[in-house]
């Protein structure tokens, strides 16, 4: 791993740092392929959008950029995140007049799985947690991760690879790491996150960008309907996968016991998404 801490890679974090205290800011992961970073415009508006909605003062693209290609010189196939935080504040929540905000950009190494899991699939389970729905939050990734990080450690079997979690009405929302998908009589649906969850890079590819690849849904023509679903619904499906920026397009092989096998519509996304 290496990192940069405001464009310095020995620059120290103030203790005073708002990120540390509240979770005040934001993150984008980022998978760089072949040095070139897939969905870039796409991470950087939802930067963008994020400070603006937590009112934090954006360092500019050409800054950020010219820190990512820092590090995808010295690694052309990582992972890239951008953490943004407030930076350093006062006790209490009031927002400081005067905000210097602190940007950090990692560079990771892939998976070791990732082929594995896009091959063989994975296996869920449904965690016990509740995700909460505060509003305008699912445009933007937040840095307080504490109900994710609880739910995903309900998980103790390492075969199981995430958890699926519903919200305060037993909706299916997402996983702890990845938006969801499932096939049922070739319609393909996905939970409505207009109001909880996280709207994924990955998951508006799928749904609404034109491509001449094959790699998402509008481009083949495939009927899909978001809405509210609950947990019986995705047991019956024919295929179920699941999408994040790194991982891609993942098959689900089996929820809570209940088994799935790799179908036609995941392999034809992941064919799609190895042409980007």
């Amino acid at each position: 791993m290496e990192y940069l801490i405001n464009g310095e890679n020995n620059n120290p974090i103030s203790p005073h740092d708002r990120g540390i205290h509240y979770g005040d800011g934001i993150f984008e992961t980022m998978l760089c392929k072949n040095g070139r970073i897939l969905f870039l415009q796409d991470h950087l508006n939802r930067l963008e959008r994020g400070c603006e909605f937590l009112h934090i003062n954006f360092p500019g693209r050409e800054i950020l950029l010219n820190e990512i290609n820092s590090l995808t010189d010295k690694n052309s196939n990582c992972i890239i995140k951008i953490i943004i935080s407030r930076g350093p504040g006062g006790r209490g929540y009031k927002i400081p007049e005067l905000q210097t905000p602190t940007r950090i950009v990692f560079s990771y190494p892939l998976p070791g799985n990732l082929s594995d899991i896009q091959k063989n699939g994975v296996s869920l389970e449904f965690c016990r947690r509740k995700l909460s729905c505060p509003e305008g939050f699912s445009d933007i990734k937040h840095t307080n991760r504490l109900e994710y990080i609880l739910a995903r450690n309900e998980i103790t079997d390492p075969d199981i690879y995430d958890g699926i979690l519903c919200d305060t009405s037993g909706n299916i929302i997402e996983t702890t790491s990845s938006n969801i998908f499932w096939l049922k009589n070739n319609i393909i649906f996905t939970p409505d996150l207009s109001e909880c969850g996280l709207k994924g890079i990955m998951r508006n590819f799928l749904l609404n960008k034109p491509a001449d690849n094959g790699a998402n849904a509008g481009r083949n023509k495939i009927e899909i309907r978001t809405g509210n679903f609950s947990p019986d619904m995705i047991a019956d499906a024919d295929e179920v996968f699941i999408t994040n920026s790194v991982i891609g397009v993942v098959p689900v092989i089996r929820i809570d016991g209940i088994e799935f096998k790799p179908g036609m519509t995941t392999k034809l996304f992941q064919k799609g998404m190895k042409k980007i």
